[in-house]
């Protein structure tokens, strides 16, 4: 497959996503309220910021290398590294609430964690899979978090408050992206070679 052809399938899986989430856009804000919504907004504002930086791009390298042992090296480091992150930037915003610096519940700092290392996790494997030629992968991946998204936005409407409602459906739908990026890739953490690498 030429990169042309590869190009071609990341853009129109993420076109298909943006679209998706575009077409649900007039039903959300009809559901949802203004506050939610800005709500949601700073909350995925944050996962963001937390997905991006706790793999502290590690996984980048995974371009570079062929040998695939380099290569679950790298992986096992930069899993390791996402969660470990995610866990203190969450203890820091645990510490703000007791200090009551924010107002968030302890439940929503759970949330934040769990949707964070999904994002930060995600990014690891859609760029191990890209590394190894397999696009199609990672865009059906981002079509399905945009699926599993509106979905939950629509059906957690009528089961719980709309705050928590909107941040289930971010949780489910990332970490329903990683456990599809993960089928069929077989991998295991392994500690020990993770400290030999660092």
């Amino acid at each position: 497959m030429s990169l042309l052809g590869n190009f071609k399938k990341l853009v129109a899986g993420s076109a298909l996503s943006q679209l998706l989430t575009l077409l649900s856009l007039p039903i959300i804000s009809y559901l949802y309220g203004p506050s939610a919504l800005g709500y949601l907004g700073s909350f995925m504002a944050i996962v963001s910021i937390i997905g991006m930086v706790s793999s502290m791009r590690l996984e980048r390298e995974l371009f570079r290398l062929s040998d695939k042992s380099e290569q679950s090296n790298i992986i096992n480091v930069a899993t390791v590294v996402a969660v470990t992150t995610a866990a203190f930037i969450s203890l820091f915003f645990y510490i703000a609430i007791s200090l009551k610096y924010i107002d968030i519940s302890l439940a929503e700092v759970i949330l934040l964690y769990l949707t964070a290392v999904s994002v930060s996790l995600a990014q690891v494997f859609s760029v191990y899979l890209s590394s190894r030629g397999n696009f199609v992968r990672v865009a059906k991946s981002s079509v399905l978090r945009s699926f599993v998204l509106v979905a939950g936005q629509i059906s957690f409407f009528f089961l719980f408050e709309q705050k928590i409602a909107l941040i289930l459906s971010a949780v489910f739908s990332s970490t329903s992206a990683l456990f599809y990026l993960l089928k069929g890739i077989d991998y295991r953490i392994n500690f020990k070679q993770t400290k030999q690498f660092v």
